[in-house]
């Protein structure tokens, strides 16, 4: 699947995506998704308490706004992610206006140093 991800984003609907720069990928090609992260509950709590973001995502963190939605640690679970699921694809108004809200994404990161734009919009964020 891993050689096939570019094409899977460019025809894919909607995505579950990890928390992490795949949320970037996905959001580069206006895929509405859905984010998930559930880790350890020790590390969970010791990142919560050390980083201060009001996001998870980066997609969200690099937009400053809640653009998709985030399950974490105790939300994830199959009913949760079924539920935001079918309110984006069920919805018409959401799913458009997820796709719309990604749009400067594009602009934020641009092609050339993009790891190093988003690292700098993260690193302005935790300042």
């Amino acid at each position: 699947i891993k050689e096939y991800t570019y094409d899977l984003l460019k025809h894919s609907k909607l995505g579950i995506i990890k928390s992490g720069t795949s949320t970037l990928e996905a959001g580069l090609f206006n895929l509405p998704m859905v984010i998930v992260y559930k880790t350890n509950y020790l590390t969970y709590l010791i990142g919560k308490n050390i980083i201060k973001l009001d996001y998870i995502g980066l997609v969200n963190i690099v937009l400053g706004k809640k653009v998709v939605p985030e399950l974490i640690q105790n939300s994830v679970s199959s009913e949760t992610i079924y539920n935001e699921c079918k309110n984006i694809l069920s919805d018409r108004q959401i799913y458009f206006s997820i796709k719309n809200d990604l749009n400067p994404l594009k602009e934020k990161l641009g092609s050339k140093g993009a790891s190093e734009k988003a690292a700098k919009i993260i690193y302005d964020c935790l300042k």
